[in-house]
């Protein structure tokens, strides 16, 4: 037992380290600087003084940490990020990029738990009914059609939902949890407004994973 969870400890610290190293990187590996950016919006504010402009300079390299050396900064990136402190936003400056992921992760799980349980209830269902089938036109079927969508990913299926249902018939909104302006409440139109927005996002999860759930369940199955 002691081991097991010793193992586990293990992959959980490197998963964290290769996943925080790689969310280090890529900012710092992308082409252009942002700061740069937001000092040349910041000096038409300040109207060219340069003096306000270095003391903005001196105040953003400083809440991005970015006067250390590489190192120092990715030293006290991974500690704060085991403390929750994520630094602050960029591209919604000055707020904090945790004051921004706190009040989606309700909605996210409102979106992934349901979705991730249909789609283990159609995939062992297929599954098991491919399997009893064997070698029908239904087994051929399901495990051809499971294979496809198994291979697809589930934003890349989204983007194809939100262009054909949200931007070319208008049936759908592309974009939220709801309507911009709508006061979230327990009434039948905020409902009817959030389901709209929930089917394409719920079914591209859906369609994308539960083809995996029915391959296995056939192999188990056989």
């Amino acid at each position: 037992m002691f081991r097991f969870l010793l193992r586990r400890f293990i992959f959980l610290l490197v998963t964290y380290i290769v996943a925080t190293t790689v969310v280090f990187i890529l900012p710092r590996a992308i082409p252009g600087n942002p700061l740069a950016q937001m000092l040349s919006s910041l000096s038409q504010v300040a109207q060219a003084n340069p003096e306000a402009i270095r003391a903005a300079e001196r105040t953003l390299m400083k809440e991005f940490g970015v006067d250390k050396p590489v190192l120092v900064q990715y030293g006290e990136f991974l500690l704060k990020a085991l403390r929750g402190d994520l630094g602050t936003s960029i591209s919604y400056y000055p707020r904090k990029v945790i004051d921004l992921i706190v009040p989606v992760i309700p909605w996210t799980l409102i979106l992934l738990l349901p979705a991730t349980l249909v789609a283990w209830i159609l995939g062992n269902t297929l599954g098991a009914l491919a399997a009893y089938r064997r070698n029908t036109w239904i087994d051929k079927g399901v495990l051809t059609s499971s294979l496809v969508v198994s291979q697809i990913p589930y934003y890349w299926l989204g983007m194809i939902f939100i262009f054909l249902f949200g931007v070319r018939l208008g049936w759908l909104p592309v974009q939220g949890a709801y309507s911009q302006g709508t006061i979230p409440s327990l009434s039948w139109g905020f409902f009817v407004d959030a389901l709209k927005h929930y089917v394409m996002p719920f079914a591209s999860i859906v369609i994308s994973t539960m083809g995996g759930w029915a391959i296995g369940m056939r192999v188990m199955v056989v």
